[in-house]
């Protein structure tokens, strides 16, 4: 349209044309927005169902654990001399991972160093 052309069109008219242009812009932009959401989405299925397959087909490695015994029957207080479970648990995993795997050990009493 030129100055000469909108010089004969009223306000509501040219209002009106602005109002479609509006529209019409609007639109253009959330459809490309749809469209490259639905194929981001796409891909990243695509992208999960591959690695799902290829760590399916990885076997883990198995891991052997040192086997825990706390020794004869004896009451906890005779054991533990007053120490929560928390430390005893704690005092048990150190000893654990300080000796080589499979390595088989037995607390028979915790004393507190005062």
């Amino acid at each position: 349209m030129t100055w000469y052309c909108l010089a004969g069109e009223t306000a509501a008219e040219i209002l009106t044309d602005a109002g479609f242009t509006i529209l019409i812009g609007l639109v253009v932009v959330f459809s490309v927005l749809l469209l490259l959401t639905t194929i981001f989405k796409i891909f990243g299925m695509i992208m999960s169902s591959s690695l799902k397959k290829d760590s399916a087909e990885e076997v883990p490695p198995v891991v052997s654990t040192p086997v825990v015994d706390i020794g004869p029957m004896v009451s906890s207080t005779q054991v533990r001399n007053g120490i929560s479970d928390e430390e005893t648990a704690v005092i048990a995993a150190a000893v654990a991972a300080s000796l080589p795997v499979g390595t088989a050990y037995t607390i028979r009493k915790i004393d507190r160093l005062d």
